[in-house]
């Protein structure tokens, strides 16, 4: 998590198999969310894989910092989702 607080993109990748991931993925944001609030948005946050692709909706809800969920199907379209985000798409 050291490197993770001096970075400009975040990628959680999820797998729902692991116990707990749900809750995992959420202690994760916590903090991260908390650094996008203080520092005005400049950090970018996107949550792949499994977890993000089940709870969707309301991963938004829940962590509203979040820019942008997708399943694993997208993994490979990453660089035009953030180009996307930026552009307001």
């Amino acid at each position: 998590l050291g490197e993770a607080s001096k970075a400009d993109i975040l990628v959680y990748n999820t797998c729902s198999i692991r116990e707990k991931a749900e809750n995992k993925v959420y202690s994760a944001l916590g903090s991260q969310a908390k650094r996008k609030r203080q520092h005005m948005g400049d950090l970018k946050i996107i949550v792949a894989g499994c977890v993000a692709q089940q709870e969707g909706q309301q991963l938004l809800r829940r962590v509203p910092e979040v820019d942008i969920v997708m399943g694993p199907q997208h993994a490979n379209r990453i660089s035009q989702l953030l180009e996307q985000n930026r552009d307001g798409e």
